[in-house]
């Protein structure tokens, strides 16, 4: 028999027409992903367990019930999809009575929880969640608790995170795509080549001088491919955040014939087996 759970959501005591359908759905929908991350846990990464739509009750209080399937048919979950709802019981349980957040909830998970605690406070009255045979119902008060316990791990997680925000000379290429200003200083907003990230570039008086008055810059400028060196710097997750350009340079690009290529002459006449035996030495290998 497939495990399944369900989730039912009552309005708030003060005002039965505050439940809106948002918050209604995002309360199923986020506790569905707790527990695909408790599965995480020790879940193979041969199948995974999908939780299918089983019933729903459209009047109030809204019900959801879900039944755990295996995304691969050749592959039984039922054991893996019970460990997952104990899991995610466990560490809800837990929270409601000031617990600190078991060691399987990452960022990701903490902020799932937090949202699910945080509309108990705001809008939705109850929530009750059957994982087992014991359900657990999450009021105002145990989700103010929650809130609090999850709020003290989310800081000590950020403190804990390597701090990644720094500056460093360097370059990198990528497409003009706007001109801005930052700070009354001219600017362009370049796409990074690697990343796709748009990264503001101040430009220094030197390179504001060679591309050229705000008024014409599309005509040289927009789209070209570009390399701009200079000062870096780099947000706490290690990503480029703003350059200060004292350089740009264009990167020419050239479309080439692939007649071109067939005719250099690379292998010096040897076929390609003995061009790579002889790079490759005497041995072979």
């Amino acid at each position: 028999m497939a495990e399944t759970l369900a989730i039912t959501v009552h309005p708030s005591a003060l005002g039965a027409s505050d439940l809106t359908v948002a918050d209604a759905m995002r309360q199923v929908l986020d506790m569905i992903e707790l527990v695909e991350k408790a599965d995480q846990v020790e879940g193979s990464e041969d199948a995974r367990v999908i939780w299918r739509l089983k019933s729903a009750t459209t009047n109030s209080p809204f019900t959801v019930e879900a039944e755990g399937w295996s995304s691969d048919p050749m592959i039984s979950i039922d054991m893996r999809a019970a460990r997952a709802k104990r899991t995610a019981k466990e560490a809800v349980a837990g929270l409601l009575i000031a617990d600190e957040p078991p060691e399987w909830m990452d960022g990701a998970a903490l902020r799932i929880a937090k949202r699910l605690f945080e509309r108990n406070l705001n809008g939705i009255g109850q929530t009750d969640l059957r994982l087992g045979e014991e359900p657990i119902q999450i009021f105002p008060a145990s989700a103010q608790i929650g809130v609090i316990s999850l709020e003290k791990a989310l800081i000590d997680e950020k403190l804990s995170a390597p701090n990644l925000r720094r500056t460093e000379f360097g370059s990198f290429e990528g497409e003009i795509i706007a001109a801005t200003r930052h700070y009354q200083s001219p600017a362009l907003i370049i796409r990074e080549r690697l990343s796709g990230d748009r990264i503001t570039c101040v430009l220094s008086p030197e390179v504001a001088h060679q591309v050229g008055p705000a008024h014409s810059w599309t005509e040289i400028w927009a789209g070209r491919r570009v390399m701009v060196g200079g000062a870096l710097h780099y947000n706490a997750e290690g990503q480029i955040a703003k350059a200060d350009v004292d350089a740009l340079t264009v990167v020419d690009e050239r479309i080439v014939d692939l007649h071109e290529v067939r005719d250099l002459d690379i292998t010096g006449g040897l076929s390609p087996s003995d061009f790579l035996n002889l790079i490759r030495g005497s041995d072979n290998g």
